[in-house]
């Protein structure tokens, strides 16, 4: 069972991110599949395996574009891992997934298929009741259905009071659509035929809608909050049905009025198209219904006229009247923004092009013969070519930014998995989910957060019975939170559970010689050793993760990205890792400095100060190098001619300037000779043949033509440290 555990957990990984066409991802999750098999092949238990054989073919079926349901992928395989569960408890367990492996099948679904259908390959389904009450059995399951039935429809009216207010979201009407479809699918197998139709008509309405055929209005919502009344009184009168032991589970409430109704919409709703002009103008009181059909008898003999015109030409309707009746035609033709897909690899070289055109425009302002031109429309025409340039830049940004919501989301179901697996009880709360990042910067930092949220739930978290011990909710919290800082982003993963143990690192640090001594270190300097190769303080190591195993490869994902991860921890109160991450991963804003002949960019939010230090302040300590006493503390001085072998124009630190830069708490002084301004730069990649080079992260193309090299600061920190 651990090896099958260890199994679904890639396969669930793998199926909540694969997109849409990616036929490799997709042939992994078929050998991972086939891996799976092996194992539970040997089971008693002949479900898992006709599950695990039917997600094979539904895969099989997506890479030949006959199966396109995602979303449907994802939740088999948490259906699968739900089987998993319940057959370690009970190794006889026998769900009901009837729906589940037809629709895996690629049969129809449950509400489709013959009532006299009995069996799927080897796996009998549950026999119809027989005439009187419910077997024990039967009541039990009849019970759960219910509970979670309003469960799921109370969750339904929350979501519909957001769709209010964003009647155009995807992801609230998914949301929506999801109970329904549970309700619906439980329901046909249950033998609940009235509300399995009712849940199944509701479920094509907002089917419809998420599909675009039609937006959601006002109206729509009052209707689907009377189908979700509906259906709550059908299931109110089961759970009193079961109490009284009545054979007539689902009452005799009449749900053909409520049907009609939402099949109505469904039908005027997807066909309905713009207002005719001719009905627009009899509504309004300009014509009367029989001049109207006299301009159509007339249009009938010369089709390709337009009835606007030939009502003015037969002196039926004055032209204003014609031109408000259009304009009203047209504000109810756009129900909509609309919208465009747009290919990524078209979007990158938009990015890219508009930075050079940052650039072009940086080299046309500092051009020797416009600086010393007198012209003043010609400085008026360039600074207005500048706010256009910078105008542009920023739009092409915003058009590469997306919500980070959609990766919060995905971690509602890891955290519900990983405390069901756990036997912790855990709540996650999300804040911030409409912050938008660089669609690049949110790929990549997919990982690294679902290694910190397994870290925080797994190892972070107590158990209720040690958290009631201890004085707390029995429910641990998780909090996932973004929020946007100067040009930054921040993402902040928090748990209220034990906190990092601070002995326990020094101790496993002093043990690996990492360090040699304790003192003086901070308490964030302390919690940066478990971000080393191996590094682990866990004394069991579970399946699931150990808080430091692998925190070396989250750290390396968010420092590839020019970001840093921080920790702060209390014992008994919990633990918060920060990362803060660019914005975008193709423009920086910095402080070109300069060296010798040579010109750098130094990030502005690492810069704290620059100063031209007095030659009192200038010290040499022994095993410690040059330092220079700041604002009354002694920092470390690195100078960048000697690390980067350039001649310096200046030897000494007081002759040129020091700027002292701050990192993950740490500070350092750099000496240099000039600051030369700041300026917005776009990165540039400098090839595999520099990407291992410690202390740049890239360059950048100067306003005049020269070639920048971009200062990464944990690089420096090391190299000082070195």
């Amino acid at each position: 069972m651990q090896e099958i555990t260890q199994h679904l957990d890639r396969i669930a990984l793998k199926a909540v991110t694969l997109e849409s066409g990616d036929i490799p991802a997709m042939g992994e999750l078929l050998n991972a599949l086939d891996e799976l098999a092996k194992p539970v092949n040997t089971l008693s238990n002949p479900l898992p395996g006709m599950i695990v054989h039917g997600l094979h073919g539904f895969v099989e079926r997506l890479i030949l574009n006959e199966e396109n349901d995602l979303e449907f992928l994802g939740k088999s395989v948490g259906e699968l891992q739900e089987v998993f569960r319940a057959i370690q408890v009970d190794e006889n367990y026998m769900g009901d997934h009837l729906d589940l492996l037809r629709r895996l099948d690629g049969g129809k679904a449950a509400e489709e298929v013959p009532e006299d259908s009995q069996t799927i390959g080897t796996w009998q389904t549950r026999p119809p009741k027989e005439e009187g009450f419910l077997s024990d059995e039967d009541a039990m399951i009849m019970r759960d259905f219910a509970m979670e039935a309003i469960e799921n429809l109370d969750k339904i009216e929350l979501d519909l009071m957001d769709l209010a207010q964003n009647p155009d979201s995807t992801d609230i009407i998914n949301d929506i659509f999801r109970p329904f479809h549970t309700i619906k699918g439980v329901s046909g197998f249950l033998n609940l035929t009235r509300i399995n139709r009712l849940s199944h008509c509701t479920e094509n309405l907002l089917d419809s809608a998420r599909k675009g055929e039609f937006t959601l209005t006002e109206d729509h919502t009052d209707i689907i909050l009377e189908a979700v009344d509906v259906l709550k009184e059908m299931i109110r009168h089961i759970q009193n049905a079961l109490v009284a032991k009545d054979p007539n589970l689902e009452g005799s409430m009449a749900i053909e009025p409520m049907l009609a109704k939402i099949e109505a919409v469904i039908a005027g709703a997807t066909s309905a198209g713009p207002p005719r002009l001719g009905d627009i103008l009899v509504d309004s009181g300009y014509i009367s219904k029989e001049n109207l059909q006299k301009g159509l008898e007339i249009q009938k003999q010369n089709p390709s006229e337009k009835i606007g015109k030939i009502l003015v030409e037969e002196k039926l309707v004055q032209p204003r009247q014609v031109a408000a009746a259009l304009d009203t035609q047209r504000k109810a033709a756009k129900a909509v923004d609309l919208q465009v897909k747009v290919d990524t690899v078209k979007l990158d070289n938009l990015i890219d092009l508009t930075g050079e055109l940052v650039i072009t425009q940086s080299m046309l302002r500092q051009n020797e013969v416009i600086c010393s031109s007198k012209d003043p429309r010609l400085y008026q025409n360039i600074n207005q070519l500048s706010k256009i340039v910078s105008d542009l830049q920023k739009t092409a940004m915003f058009m590469r930014m997306i919500p980070i919501k959609n990766t919060f989301q995905k971690m509602v179901r890891l955290v519900r998995d990983l405390a069901r697996s756990s036997g912790k009880k855990v709540d996650l709360e999300m804040q911030g989910e409409d912050t938008e990042i660089d669609r690049n910067v949110v790929e990549e930092i997919y990982e690294p957060l679902v290694h910190m949220v397994r870290n925080a739930v797994d190892h972070g978290l107590e158990t209720p019975a040690e958290r009631l011990a201890a004085g707390k909710s029995e429910t641990g919290k998780v909090i996932l939170r973004a929020y946007h800082k100067g040009s930054s982003i921040m993402i902040e993963i928090r748990d209220d559970g034990r906190g990092l143990n601070k002995e326990r690192i020094l101790e496993k640090a002093l043990a690996a010689n990492l360090i040699h001594s304790a003192t003086g270190l901070t308490n964030e300097q302390i919690f940066d050793f478990i971000f080393h190769p191996g590094f682990s303080t866990a004394s069991q190591v579970t399946d699931v993760s150990g808080r430091g195993v692998g925190m070396d490869v989250v750290k390396k994902r968010i420092e590839k990205l020019k970001g840093h991860v921080a920790i702060s921890s209390e014992p008994g109160k919990g633990t918060v890792f920060s990362i803060a991450l660019p914005l975008t991963l193709a423009i920086i804003e910095g402080m070109v400095v300069r060296v010798g002949e040579e010109r750098y960019i130094l990030p502005t939010l690492a810069i704290v100060e620059s100063v031209r230090p007095e030659q009192s302040n200038c010290f040499t300590v022994a095993g410690k190098g040059e330092m220079i006493k700041f604002r009354g503390e002694l920092l470390p001085m690195m100078r960048l001619s000697g690390t980067f072998a350039v001649a310096g124009q200046y030897q000494n630190p007081w002759e040129g300037l020091v700027v002292a830069v701050e990192h993950k708490g740490r500070k350092l002084g750099l000496f240099l000779d000039e600051l030369l301004g700041k300026e917005e730069v776009v990165i540039k990649g400098l090839g595999e043949t520099f990407s291992k080079v410690k202390g740049i992260s890239g360059g950048a193309i100067l306003g005049d033509g020269r070639i920048g090299l971009i200062l990464d600061m944990e690089g420096l920190f090391e190299l000082a440290e070195e």
